[in-house]
């Protein structure tokens, strides 16, 4: 069987499928700790001495991890070195790099992976600014336009680390991201926000109206985090605008954005991850940005954002 081989977190992955989200190496080139490797395989409906079971997770510890979905996905993470798909749980006719799992594997997935490799994963896109030696973490839950303002920082001269998902390895102190994604996941209005046409541009998956933009800066090494900012649309006038977090306002709104926190619980991770968002919010510089849904208003931060690097160098 075919092998392709991915950069991802902070080593490589070997896949039985194509992954068009991230971005190939050689295996001869490849780098980092011990490779991830992904399969398909069938898997049980029951974990064996799982010392957790809910309704969609099963879990022994943080080593070995098993997701449930009926009609949609059976997925297996183990070791922070496995992932293991079972095609023939999905009911859905698509086929090839439209399978539904493949998507779930790279969010749901690598996200396990991180956390049994000991990072903490964020629901974060991330960049490298202009002129910056750091990287700028664009927090928030979905749909709240982290995608559209990483393409629009990325087509003002950023270079794109993560997509949707940044996994966060600390290490002597420093919170670095490591790159994963080659591109961003953005809907049709997001793509003509930024002066993009869908044409010859891969959707996600066929049912959703996303496709996968491939800018042309990438950083591919791991940054530390100079700064986290959290978008979300504002529910009233006084919302609007922006903010510099601190104490316990930076740590709630940082650990609301831990990726898949109901999966971290299951593996029994709350106590590592209560320490880590915590150190983030007591060393990082996080603010906020609320706004009214508006496109030109996310064009608009991007344009603000890009001054306040200019101005800091």
């Amino acid at each position: 069987m075919s092998k392709f081989c991915y950069r991802a977190l902070d080593t490589y992955i070997i896949s039985e499928v194509e992954l068009p989200e991230l971005s190939p190496v050689k295996e001869s080139d490849a780098f980092g700790r011990k490779p991830i490797r992904l399969r398909l395989g069938e898997l049980p409906d029951e974990l064996e001495n799982a010392t957790l079971k809910s309704s969609i997770h099963q879990t022994n510890g943080d080593s070995e991890h098993l997701v449930v979905l009926p009609g949609k996905v059976k997925m297996l993470t183990k070791h922070g070195d496995t992932i293991i798909i079972d095609p023939s749980s999905s009911s859905t006719e698509e086929t090839g790099e439209e399978k539904q799992w493949r998507v779930f594997a790279l969010g749901s997935g690598l996200t396990s992976i991180a956390y049994q490799r000991g990072l903490l994963a964020m629901h974060a896109s991330t960049v490298r600014l202009p002129g910056s030696n750091c990287a700028t973490a664009i927090l928030g839950h979905t749909a709240a336009g982290k995608s559209t303002l990483c393409a629009a920082l990325v087509e003002r001269g950023a270079e794109l680390l993560n997509d949707d998902l940044t996994p966060i390895l600390l290490e002597n102190g420093v919170f670095s991201s490591l790159p994963v994604s080659r591109a961003i996941k953005l809907h049709i209005d997001s793509l003509v926000a930024i002066g993009k046409s869908t044409v010859n541009l891969m959707p996600v998956r066929s049912s959703v109206k996303k496709y996968l933009f491939y800018p042309q800066n990438i950083c591919s090494k791991p940054l530390p985090i100079g700064r986290f900012i959290i978008i979300g649309q504002a529910r009233s006038c006084r919302e609007e605008g922006k903010k510099t977090l601190e104490g316990a306002a930076a740590f709630a709104h940082i650990s609301n954005c831990v990726h898949r926190r109901r999966a971290a619980s299951a593996m029994g991770l709350r106590g590592r991850i209560f320490a880590q968002c915590m150190q983030i919010a007591r060393s990082v510089p996080i603010e906020t940005f609320y706004y009214k849904y508006d496109l030109d208003r996310l064009l608009q931060l991007a344009e603000s954002v890009i001054a306040d690097q200019c101005e800091t160098q």
